[in-house]
């Protein structure tokens, strides 16, 4: 790395010291930032980068900038699912959180086909649980993942799931706890009398794409069953930082209720895809702090399992267990970047399954 400023620039150049295979062909590679998706295609509308992408609502003009500008195009892929989490730490949105009925009712809520359909040009799955799916289905039905939707759109069982936990429902107003108490039909543990299903949604900005699908969320919520979401827009950077704060029932986040970065994880280095880090009980990148000792169990025997054929009915288990169990709230799989590069562009394809880039493959034909 020869240079590198705050704004996120950086440049590369060939290691001369390096002995191995096989050696670099272009004399440097620089990653440039931009600050919105508008600014970025307006770069790729000049000319002016090798490598760049677009976002779906610009699929259509794709053609364009293949005809004038000599770009290509591939959908670049990876290994990964896509979520955002609870913050079961937070001393007032946590104790609903912490209901397995809430959970199922406001994944219910999140209409992923129609994302999919509106916002994303078509290109994605519905997202079910912890282990990727996209862009290829598990082939073995014992795996929930493999079929339909867990939890798919449905708003009528969203608002029977608040009432039947003693919630008022108040379509297109606030809904408040009629029946506090851990009794059948009562609202749950924490939750006190007419309190409000309130809860801010700090996402991160840039994104046309998540924008519109947070603000469509938003908007269901509401109108459907009176869930009422703040929404904040920072930086990705900011967003990880507030989601990744050492939350703990210890030391509780009170910053957030609800946080979206935009993605969620991408399997690697940990291939073998057993949550552990994810979903374990203290585990590093458990934002929130979801807390489940089956899941723990679950989790423990995917990575105890000795051979082959018991590994994957311990990975099952643990994924159909925690497709049900909702620790997070699950959103649509998508390509990870829709590329637009130079035609002249060689060693680009295939493109990294777990976001890597490879610039010393890269060289251009004459």
């Amino acid at each position: 790395m020869t240079e590198f400023t705050t704004s996120g620039y950086v440049e590369f150049v060939p290691n001369k010291a390096y002995s191995g295979s096989p050696k670099p062909s272009i004399s440097a590679f620089e990653e440039e930032p931009y600050t919105s998706d508008t600014a970025e295609f307006d770069a790729l509308k000049s000319g002016s980068l090798t490598i760049g992408y677009i976002i779906p609502t610009d699929i259509a003009q794709k053609a364009s900038l293949e005809k004038t500008e000599g770009y290509s195009y591939a959908e670049w892929n990876d290994f990964g699912i896509v979520y955002f989490p609870y913050n079961f730490t937070s001393p007032t949105a946590g104790p609903i959180f912490k209901q397995l009925y809430f959970r199922q009712a406001f994944q219910s809520l999140v209409n992923q086909p129609e994302y999919i359909k509106d916002f994303g040009a078509g290109l994605g799955s519905p997202n079910n649980g912890p282990v990727p799916t996209y862009p290829t289905k598990n082939p073995d039905e014992r795996s929930l993942e493999a079929g339909s939707q867990v939890y798919p759109y449905d708003p009528s069982k969203a608002v029977t799931l608040l009432k039947d936990n003693g919630w008022t429902v108040n379509p297109a107003g606030t809904t408040v706890c009629a029946k506090p108490g851990t009794g059948t039909g009562d609202c749950g543990a924490g939750i006190t009398a007419n309190q409000p299903l309130t809860f801010s949604l700090l996402y991160a900005s840039g994104s046309t794409s998540l924008t519109n699908e947070i603000e469509a969320m938003q908007s269901t919520m509401k109108q459907v069953a009176g869930i009422v979401l703040n929404l904040s827009s920072q930086p990705f950077s900011d967003v990880i930082d507030t989601a990744f704060d050492g939350c703990t029932f210890a030391t509780p986040c009170t910053k957030w209720d609800l946080a979206d970065w935009g993605g969620g994880w991408v399997f690697s280095p940990d291939f073998f895809p057993t949550g552990e880090e994810l979903f374990e009980t203290g585990a590093s990148a458990n934002a929130g702090d979801y807390i489940n000792s089956t899941n723990n169990a679950n989790i423990l025997a995917t990575n105890v399992a000795s051979t082959q054929s018991s590994e994957i009915t311990s990975l099952f288990k643990y994924e159909n267990y925690l497709a049900k169990q909702l620790p997070v709230v699950w959103m649509p799989n998508a390509p990870y970047e829709l590329v637009m590069y130079k035609s002249n562009l060689q060693g680009l394809i295939p493109q990294g399954v777990y976001d890597e880039i490879y610039p010393q493959m890269y060289s251009f034909k004459s």
